[in-house]
């Protein structure tokens, strides 16, 4: 801390960061006791940080601010060689491990997080990618700097803001402080169920967070000018005689800690508890109070002082680790742990503290920074524009690599028949999520995918079979729309989908060749059409009466019946095995390790991780089964995909590349590797 800034070194308050960094990195590591998970709700240690920061940056802009002490410079100094230097190292050690780890889409988006985490932006940058809690953000990197993006707008925003108010509304400081607080709390409060990665990610519904903190400093200026009212004097000249507040307050901390999960709305109201909570022990932990003696105890003290560092490096180590082995043990997590401290430790004394100090002069430190972001910004700009460094991998791993798009099926296109989607009125070429009155067809259109979007995943390969053949595709595929009637899985509009699709259906001529199949999933959640699907679709409903399982397969059997019944031939693909994992993360990982692309021939098999799935599969499986009819085929990837000879180990990889894209969605190989089967059969009943 700078000697011009007459703030006095409170040791209870590093034992207090002690507290939040401990509880975020057990947060994070997922350490589990007794079926319990330890610190459910250590992602609160984040909002201690906040309430903290808040305090001790305002106590110094109150301060320099009223004694017209007040430098722009000298405050953007001390907050960059606060923040950067350790930030920086941390970054540069993320890209080493990026480098051989990380597939290209994975690389590019960390590069874009990277370049807005050094423009202070990573909170937008996240905020749009998915929620913190969701499980691609287990394997983000940088994902942690969203909380010093916020602290850093603050950082900007705050001295500009409190010197315009000095200048022309000095008295109304404290009401225009409460204000802010009490609106974004309200707005954190108010959205954040319908925006909840708003609510968690931005300034606007954190920023009571930080103004409880400036509050508080803003008050205990006031008690020793005299100008707060008796009581309120009294209330915060109570040390030793208010002591009990302190330990009030971290029991309102640890309480949460312990008690909540992130399935609980949060910022929200139960935020404010672990919220006020430090504020108390910020205010009363004080001189003999046994609280305080607590805290500043030596090891608390020591873990405090290495916080920022330690929360710097904890996330980033723990995510490579679960890149690298794709589950980690508990002795596991203990080491990465235990090497994050050590790394912290490293990083506090080799770097925190000689960049804090004056032994590096400010022409040095702000060379020394402007070098080093534009190394970092040089390098994850280049990953960026590389499409996450794709040049690592060989022209045929690159093939490959395109193949196994999960979006694959979103590609096709028919530029002859524009069509619209029910979703919005604009027209498009794409054939994804069509109005089936419009829907692609290329040639004479007599094969036909029906279903949700894993029948859309066969359309390329169906396409490019069908070629030789001289037959051609209709798309009737839409997203998490089965081919079942006046039934509804995740949103309404699939009632109308079925319902076009029939109303097409009834209108050909000549019989087709109907391709379906479902997501085993929506087995389970089967809703009920409602009086105005149309209407609940545009409201975005989302609940509704559940239908028996028995029910949804008795629709989607019945609707193949009538298929049959009006001379057309069908094929019906059962359950696609489930991967445990990403399969396309898992094999171009391997390829990366392996030194990409002359490691192909050597990938031979990888297989699904759930020795179970066989087994889940054959009861899926006995539920679609029909019985037989000269125009059904019938067939099973199960049993292509989980065969005798690997003891019903169902494959992920083969030889050739990736069965799977995107979760359990076939890859443009895999589903050939399918309809290969199916045109067997086919052509041995209907070749003659």
């Amino acid at each position: 801390m700078s000697s011009t800034v007459a703030v006095k070194y409170r040791p209870e308050i590093d034992g207090m960061r002690a507290i939040a960094v401990v509880a975020v990195v057990l947060y994070h590591a997922d350490l589990t006791f007794s079926q319990g998970r330890l610190f459910s709700g250590g992602f609160l240690g984040v909002d201690i940080f906040f309430v903290i920061s808040g305090y001790l940056i305002s106590m110094i802009l109150l301060k320099e601010t009223a004694e017209n002490r007040f430098s722009f410079l000298r405050f953007y100094e001390r907050r960059a060689r606060r923040i950067l230097p350790a930030l920086f190292a941390v970054m540069l050690f993320t890209i080493v491990p990026a480098w051989f780890l990380l597939i290209p889409e994975s690389m590019k988006e960390f590069a874009g997080s990277g370049m807005s985490a050094l423009l202070f932006g990573s909170n937008f940058w996240f905020r749009y990618e998915d929620s913190y809690i969701a499980e691609a953000s287990a394997l983000k990197p940088l994902l942690h700097t969203w909380s010093l993006s916020v602290e850093e707008q603050y950082y900007i925003l705050a001295p500009i803001s409190l010197l315009i108010v000095r200048r022309f509304f000095n008295d109304w400081l404290m009401p225009l402080m409460i204000v802010g607080f009490w609106g974004s709390l309200g707005l954190a409060i108010g959205i954040v169920r319908s925006e909840p990665e708003f609510a968690f990610f931005l300034l606007p519904t954190r920023a009571w967070e930080i103004l409880a903190g400036a509050i508080l400093a803003k008050l205990e200026l006031d008690w020793r000018d005299g100008k707060t009212g008796n009581a309120l004097q009294q209330f915060l000249g109570g040390r030793s005689g208010n002591g009990w507040l302190t330990g009030l307050g971290l029991v309102m901390i640890l309480g949460p800690m312990v008690l909540m999960n992130e399935e609980m709305a949060h910022p929200s109201y139960l935020t404010i508890i672990p919220v006020l909570g430090t504020v108390l022990v910020i205010r009363f932990a004080r001189e003999n109070v046994w609280s305080a003696q607590l805290l500043s105890n030596r090891p608390m003290v020591a873990v405090g002082l290495i916080s920022y560092s330690l929360y710097l490096w904890h996330w980033p180590i723990l995510v490579y680790a679960r890149i690298a082995y794709d589950e980690i043990g508990l002795a596991q997590k203990i080491i990465c742990i235990a090497f994050a401290v050590a790394l912290s430790i490293a990083s506090y004394f080799m770097i925190e503290r000689p960049f804090r100090g004056t032994r590096f002069g400010r022409r040095f430190f702000t060379a020394a920074s402007l070098g080093v972001f534009a190394v970092l910004m040089f390098l994850f700009s280049n990953f960026y524009a590389t499409s996450g460094a794709l040049y690592r991998l060989d022209a045929k791993a690159r093939d490959y690599y395109r193949a196994a798009n999960f979006t694959h099926w979103h590609t096709l296109k028919d530029g002859k028949n524009l069509g619209k989607s029910l979703q919005n009125s604009r027209e498009s070429a794409r054939c994804y999520m069509r109005d089936p009155r419009t829907a692609c067809q290329f040639g004479n259109g007599k094969w036909i995918t029906v279903g949700d979007s894993y029948a859309g995943s066969y359309n390329i390969a169906l396409r490019e079979l069908m070629k030789p053949r001289g037959d051609g595709i209709t798309d009737f595929s839409y997203s998490r729309c089965s081919f079942v009637s006046e039934i509804w899985f995740s949103n309404t509009i699939c009632v109308i989908v079925n319902r076009l699709r029939w109303e097409v259906i009834r209108e050909m001529k000549q019989p087709r060749v109907f391709v379906i199949t479902m997501n085993d999933d929506y087995l389970t959640r089967g809703k009920e059409a409602t009086a105005d699907p149309r209407a609940d679709f545009k409201r975005k409903l989302r609940r509704g009466k559940k239908v028996p399982i028995v029910d949804v397969v008795a629709s989607y059997h019945n609707n193949v019946r009538e298929l049959l019944k009006l001379g057309h031939r069908v094929v019906l693909i059962k359950a696609m095995p489930k991967p445990r994992e990403s399969v396309r993360d898992v094999y171009f990982r391997e390829l990366i390790r392996r030194s990409a692309g002359s490691a192909l021939g050597k990938l031979d098999y990888l297989f699904n991780k759930n020795p179970e799935e066989y087994a889940r599969l054959k009861k899926i499986d006995a539920l679609l089964t029909m019985e037989d009819h000269p125009n059904l085929i019938q067939v099973s990837p199960s049993e292509i995909f989980c065969p005798e000879k690997f003891n019903r180990r169902c494959i992920n990889v083969n030889p050739d590349g990736p069965i799977y894209s995107q979760a359990g969605h076939p890859s443009v190989l895999g589903a050939k590797i399918v309809l290969q089967k199916v045109l067997e059969e086919y052509d041995r009943r209907f070749s003659q």
